[in-house]
């Protein structure tokens, strides 16, 4: 748990706001979603998302590390939301993707806003929730496996996963409950005498979130095949 939350926070300081794997779609989704929440018109006639003016600090051609996106990040580190209105942002809100897989984002976004703070602030608040809640299912998911935690553990601690895991993407939440399924099922393989109703429906209510959204975890789900 401390590992990921001190190395997940160094990839949020490192990785500028955008830079993980379609974050800005991501990060505008789970921003239309506070609109929505808040009673607030989300997207215009294109599906573009409406955002307050201080959000609009970074862009697609503001991703990569280099000086400027750096010095950007920090000149807008501390500031807060003053201006009045409301401008689209570059990009459209996903559809097919229920709020849920927004969870801790959307949770980051609302606490931003509600503090006023702006617009550098704000995305590092929702990827700071989305990083807190990948840290705590990765350690109960190491918690759970009967052997090679540190195997599991390595891979919670990959750069790849701690790039997505201190994103703005869904896939942090993903990666988080696919660990949490393998670790809820080999516990259940090799270290329960008799599988609970509450085992059955952790594995459940797991697999419910992650596979409508990512088809490609399904063979997750034939480890349940193990269970005696």
């Amino acid at each position: 748990l401390v590992l990921i939350l001190l190395l997940g926070t160094a990839y949020m300081f490192v990785m500028p706001p955008h830079a993980a794997p379609d974050e800005p779609a991501h990060f505008g989704t789970a921003y239309a979603y506070t609109d929505k929440i808040l009673m607030q018109e989300a997207t215009d006639a294109d599906g573009y998302v409406y955002m307050r003016p201080e959000d609009m600090v970074y862009n697609e051609a503001q991703k990569n590390p280099t000086a400027y996106s750096y010095q950007l990040f920090w000149d807008h580190f501390l500031t807060r939301a003053g201006q009045e209105g409301r401008v689209t942002f570059g990009s459209r809100m996903l559809n097919g993707v229920w709020p849920l897989a927004y969870l801790p984002q959307i949770l980051g976004i609302l606490l931003a806003r509600f503090l006023r703070l702006g617009g550098v602030p704000l995305i590092m608040s929702a990827r700071g929730m989305s990083l807190l809640f990948y840290a705590l299912c990765c350690a109960w998911a190491v918690r759970r496996m009967p052997f090679a935690k540190g195997a599991l553990a390595l891979v919670t601690l990959l750069p790849m996963s701690l790039e997505l895991g201190a994103s703005c993407s869904y896939d942090s939440m993903m990666l988080a409950l696919a660990y949490l399924f393998v670790g809820q099922a080999w516990h259940c393989i090799y270290a329960k005498a008799q599988v609970s109703w509450k085992d059955w429906g952790l594995l459940a209510g797991t697999a419910a979130l992650v596979i409508p959204l990512k088809i490609v975890y399904w063979p997750l789900t034939a480890l349940c095949l193990l269970i005696p």
